[in-house]
């Protein structure tokens, strides 16, 4: 009787292990896939700037930066439109 529980709960942590293990699997291949599919876009010029493959423009770091203080963020209709590329409080 104590082998058959040994070898019932021996599967449920086979099973456990194993589901883990594809999850792992799973984010690995699509991380991987969302990398590659990102880095279509983009490329590296002579200059070693990041620039567009289709304009050839280069890309800004930063360009959404936007400041604003609490009080105009709690005065707007819509305070959470105001947080899109909030990066410093005034």
């Amino acid at each position: 009787m104590r082998s058959e529980k040994d070898r019932r709960l021996l599967r449920w942590v086979a099973a456990i292990v194993f589901g883990v293990a594809l999850l792992t699997i799973a984010a690995t291949v699509g991380l991987t896939f969302a990398v590659v599919k990102l880095s279509q876009d983009v490329s590296v010029s002579d200059s070693n700037a990041i620039v567009a493959k289709d304009s050839g423009a280069a890309l800004e770091a930063g360009a959404n930066i936007r400041a604003a203080s609490l009080a105009e963020i709690m005065a707007s209709p819509n305070p959470a439109a105001m947080l899109t590329h909030l990066t410093h409080l005034k």
